[in-house]
């Protein structure tokens, strides 16, 4: 298995309360057979560390299927003082273009939601998408969901790691192997 970064296909942020979803508008054309992984993440709604189904879904224009690869809360303090983050993948079956956007849906929302969505492209030779591994948030506002994706356990594997900080005082900065760190 083979797996190539195309490039970005757009992104979007918002500050706004009571927010039900965000939308992003797609910068550039996902070819029919391309996987778009999608990462977002908003203030968070529980205060358990777990999956609270706090996003609910994601629609295109073009009504490609998209699947839950994981999510995730770091709820170290109370509602809204850090965030939830998600992964959603898709193997597009219609072509999505510079004019469609991406639609994220989310469970609940509280009146100072802050939120942002950011997705990329990506060949998959086999078409094959699968979690296999995913980290857990830890308890400090800092520590955000990252997942493995591979067809195979033995194949070449994507480790993509994502999130939301909720202080200016949290720096993100790539490590020693990574090949791509975009904020």
């Amino acid at each position: 298995m083979t797996i190539v970064h195309v490039g970005a296909v757009g992104g979007a942020n918002s500050k706004a309360g009571n927010q039900a979803s965000i939308a992003m508008n797609v910068d550039n054309t996902v070819e029919v057979g391309n996987a778009i992984i999608l990462c977002v993440a908003k203030d968070n709604i529980n205060t358990t560390f777990v999956d609270h189904n706090e996003f609910t879904s994601v629609i295109d224009s073009q009504t490609n299927t998209w699947t839950k690869a994981v999510e995730r809360t770091n709820a170290a303090n109370a509602k809204a003082s850090t965030v939830g983050a998600i992964f959603f993948t898709t193997v597009t079956t219609e072509l999505v273009g510079a004019t469609d956007t991406i639609t994220v849906n989310f469970a609940a929302s509280n009146s100072n939601d802050a939120s942002a969505v950011i997705a990329d492209e990506f060949t998959i030779t086999n078409e094959i998408i699968a979690v296999i591994d995913s980290g857990v948030a830890q308890a400090d506002g800092a520590d955000l969901p990252s997942i493995a994706l591979s067809g195979l356990a033995n194949s070449e594997h994507l480790f993509i790691y994502g999130g939301m900080k909720e202080n200016a005082g949290i720096t993100y900065t790539a490590g020693t192997g990574a090949t791509l760190f975009t904020s």
